[in-house]
């Protein structure tokens, strides 16, 4: 078998890509810095060279493929976002993922896997989340166009995709990872409002487990979304509680709901605070999480961190 992966030097891509090879699939990957090219070679990974949003070249990178992975992102690496930092996220995965799409049918590739999010289940007021749950009619902006990317898969791929929705990312390596412990670390990180809303995640370890999991299980999962995270979703405030118990002489301060909308803005606000839980897919009943919650692993993370960098 024959992969093509976008975003195969992203935390989950490279990860992926390590997992196949190391399972002798043959991985091409989608690059177009040298840098990056130099990088995906190392890793026996063939690298074609090609521009996402050129339907032209797309199609001859995709030849002879058996498989797609569309795990390419923009995510904006600020704390405090605009409108504006989503833009190259949001055409990734509309614009980007017609061309995979029309790519996909040329070659007459029959397994098309993309990187959803679970932020799509907006705000549930706490209630557990499947799949069939009705998503709300009014989403966060940056929420829009994973919705529009869910789409145009299950419109023009019926029977030979899977879309996991993903729970937020954690890792050593994880950009926002490290900036909420650094952030835990200088006392900055706030309590908001009152905290009583659920977050929900998996170690990206875990995610590219996952993923490589619905590539060798593709005949079981194909034509669904499957919501992928560790089913362990934790409070708000708990996290931030637990989080500030590995710094000494300091405590979380507690960011009103109204000034936490002003400073972050209502999108940021919104995105970060609605609240939905997400229980184990039986789609994964093969898959496990090494990392069996949060404080698992982010305790793991939190302690190397702190071994090499000392205050």
């Amino acid at each position: 078998m024959k992969v093509f992966i976008t975003g195969a030097t992203g935390v989950l891509g490279l990860r992926v890509a390590r997992l196949l090879v190391r399972k002798n699939i043959e991985v091409v990957a989608l690059s177009r810095s040298a840098k990056n090219a130099d990088l995906l070679r190392k890793e026996k990974v063939e690298v074609r060279q090609a521009e996402l949003f050129n339907q032209r070249q797309i199609s001859e990178a995709t030849k002879g493929c058996d498989a797609i992975m569309h795990l390419a992102t923009a995510i904006p690496k600020k704390s405090i976002t605009r409108l504006s930092d989503w833009k190259m996220n949001d055409r990734i995965r509309v614009e980007g993922t017609e061309i995979l799409i029309q790519a996909a049918i040329e070659n007459n590739i029959k397994i098309f896997i993309a990187e959803g999010i679970a932020a799509v289940y907006g705000q549930q007021q706490g209630s557990y989340v499947t799949t069939a749950t009705d998503l709300p009619p009014q989403q966060v902006a940056m929420v829009r166009s994973a919705i529009e990317m869910e789409k145009l898969i299950m419109t023009n791929l019926t029977g030979r995709f899977i879309v996991f929705r993903f729970a937020n990312f954690y890792s050593e390596d994880d950009f926002f990872t490290n900036s909420l412990i650094n952030s835990v670390r200088r006392g900055n990180m706030p309590l908001l409002g009152n905290g009583n809303f659920y977050m929900n995640w998996i170690h990206v370890d875990d995610a590219a487990r996952a993923t490589v999991y619905g590539l060798e299980n593709f005949e079981a999962l194909k034509g669904n979304i499957v919501n992928a995270s560790d089913s362990q979703p934790v409070l708000y405030v708990d996290m931030i509680k637990h989080l500030y118990s590995f710094i000494p002489n300091k405590k979380p301060f507690r960011l009103p709901s109204f000034l936490g909308k002003l400073l972050l803005g209502k999108n940021n606000f919104a995105f970060l605070t609605n609240s939905y839980r997400i229980s184990k897919d039986p789609l994964l009943n093969g898959w496990q999480p090494i990392f069996k919650d949060y404080t698992d692993g982010i305790t793991q993370i939190f302690q190397n961190k702190l071994n090499l960098k000392k205050d």
